[in-house]
């Protein structure tokens, strides 16, 4: 576990968006994942160059792709401080390709999804790894604006193969519809107040997959269909 109080993300009362400082972010980021893999390795008692040997995929919270990759080459700077630039590299691109990447398709295809980003990584890392995954042990950073962030330990139970299946992530991503820009810009123009579809409106939104849709707001309160 780790946190700090820092201004990296933050919305101040009454903004409908939030304020960001996107290059002191990262910098927040990579710190978090310090501070949390260091207390991570102390609790199993992992030394320098063990963690990678230990787990066998490393899941991050990312909100683009090139977020992981940030994040994995200084978790393998951490890692492996005795070693050549040119020896951590080729780790890098080793480890990263295994253990990384396959958690990586919803991301890709989606984007960010805040807090959401570490389990559509598990659910992407299912889907791409499926039986491979059982009895494998998996790292997961978690991280939030502010900042807080945690080094966590899945432990893969053996059948987890038989719900992967009903997972169906590729056939949601695979059944999103297209919109136009202006039809995008018409939605994200709206403040939060003015957002109202009525049921019919609302229920175009659903899919099998879905089991509610936001319909709009009535007296501030979030309404559901």
């Amino acid at each position: 576990v780790f946190s700090k109080d820092v201004f990296d993300f933050w919305r101040p009362t009454g903004h409908r968006v939030p304020i960001v400082d996107g290059k002191f972010s990262i910098e927040c980021y990579l710190m978090a994942l310090e501070g949390a893999v260091s207390e991570f390795r102390s609790n199993l008692g992992l030394g320098e160059g063990e963690l990678l040997d230990y787990l066998d995929y490393v899941i991050y919270h990312t909100a683009y792709t090139n977020m992981a990759s940030k994040a994995h080459r200084r978790l393998i700077e951490l890692e492996y401080k005795d070693r050549d630039l040119e020896t951590r590299e080729e780790i890098y691109r080793r480890t990263f390709s295994h253990k990384v990447a396959p958690s990586l398709k919803g991301v890709t295809e989606v984007g960010n999804i805040y807090t959401g980003a570490v389990y559509m990584g598990l659910v992407s890392l299912l889907e791409s790894e499926r039986e491979k995954v059982e009895g494998k042990k998996i790292g997961i950073f978690s991280y939030g604006s502010g900042c807080g962030a945690e080094f966590l330990l899945y432990n893969m139970e053996e059948g987890i193969g038989r719900i992967i299946d009903s997972l169906h992530f590729k056939e949601q991503l695979d059944a999103r519809k297209e919109i136009t820009f202006e039809q995008y810009t018409q939605f994200y123009s709206k403040s939060s107040e003015e957002v109202f579809y009525y049921p019919d409106e609302a229920n175009a939104f659903k899919s099998k997959y879905t089991k509610f849709v936001f319909r709009g707001f009535i007296d501030q309160r979030r309404q559901y269909v």
